[in-house]
């Protein structure tokens, strides 16, 4: 990194710092990324699972396969992702050149004000909707952590100054994974001398699915007993990428088979995913009475004390959530980028 035209701190070797008021290259990330394992021109879809904004760790679990149930320990390698360690540090213009007290800034907030992502046509097609999965988790010491949706662009109430409530990407359902088939997953179940197939739910373990029992007859549960396939395609998961003329099937919109089939997800909870849109935890100075302050949006970090030696650590990590509905095969192959700026307030 020394070679990236950054400079070593003077307490820790271990941190390099950019230029004041500079960015971080692309160049200078891939270099950390490619030396520490992590993904550099290419994300494979993987998932975070279950997560709320409760301070929860981040893990990522690769993708499921046809006619898997979710698995705990079939975590996500590293090459699938990319997790950038950051570091700021806030600088008190006025004190540069003290003797007595520090230039650098304690308890200062870090926003972060722009997220642009966008994808490029391709394969074919003239749009691209893959950037919609990104996802972003913020880790700042182990307390402070959330996900952000930066292509979500909807932001607070003019009257809400922070973000009380997370939305919401289901990460359990109905998916069509098997080649060379137009229905929903299905799984075998013995009910006595009779095999029955009925339709696989992904994103559960095996024990939460036979924890649900016999299903079939149970009024808990909308399903139906189908003696022929729908007609059409039926979507299920709410995706919202369904087009019956140009886009009837992909990996969340199929038709239901022959057997046990859910007509809707009553009495099921579904695994969730929490987030925040970028539109909500953008640092906003627009809601102050001067329009000087970041006051709004949600802090990704905030500066140390003296002991701390006034530094404010966070972590990103990047990936794409395949249970978002945009990663669909169509989406293959499309680049996207992600631009990230970060701002503090003034200090003069």
């Amino acid at each position: 990194l020394r070679n990236q035209g950054l400079d070593v701190d003077e307490n820790d070797a271990s941190l390099y710092w950019s230029k004041p008021g500079k960015g971080l290259t692309n160049m200078t990330i891939n270099s950390y990324l490619s030396a520490a394992g992590y993904a550099t021109t290419e994300l494979s879809p993987v998932t975070s699972h279950i997560y709320t904004d409760n301070n929860e760790q981040l893990t990522l679990y690769n993708a499921p396969v046809a006619g898997s149930y979710f698995d705990p320990t079939d975590i996500a390698p590293t090459g699938k992702y990319v997790r950038l360690p950051l570091v700021f540090r806030v600088i008190d213009v006025s004190k540069i050149n003290s003797e007595t007290e520090s230039q650098y800034v304690a308890n200062q907030g870090v926003w972060i004000t722009d997220m642009e992502t966008s994808a490029s046509s391709g394969n074919g097609h003239t749009s691209a909707y893959i950037h919609e999965a990104i996802r972003v988790h913020v880790d700042e010491n182990g307390s402070n952590r959330f996900i952000i949706k930066p292509a979500d662009k909807e932001e607070l109430p003019s009257n809400v100054l922070v973000p009380t409530t997370p939305k919401i990407t289901n990460v359990g359902g109905l998916l069509k994974l098997s080649k060379g088939s137009e229905c929903y997953d299905q799984e075998k179940y013995n009910n006595g001398s009779t095999t029955i197939y009925r339709e696989h739910l992904y994103g559960f373990t095996e024990a939460e699915v036979a924890a649900f029992g016999d299903y079939i007859d149970d009024s808990n549960f909308d399903v139906e007993d189908r003696t022929e396939e729908t007609e059409n395609p039926v979507n299920i998961n709410n995706s919202s990428f369904f087009d019956l003329i140009d886009h009837p099937f992909d990996s969340f919109i199929a038709k239901h088979g022959v057997g046990q089939c859910f007509k809707s997800y009553t009495g099921i909870q579904l695994p969730q995913q929490k987030y925040y849109g970028f539109g909500q935890i953008k640092g906003d100075n627009s809601k102050t009475e001067d329009g000087s302050l970041l006051g709004t949006g949600k802090r990704i970090a905030t500066t140390g004390n003296a002991e701390a030696h006034y530094l404010a650590r966070v972590t990103l990590t990047i990936w794409i959530e395949g249970w978002d509905h945009s990663v669909i095969d169509e989406e293959i192959d499309h680049s996207f980028n992600l631009g990230i700026q970060f701002e503090i307030n003034s200090v003069r």
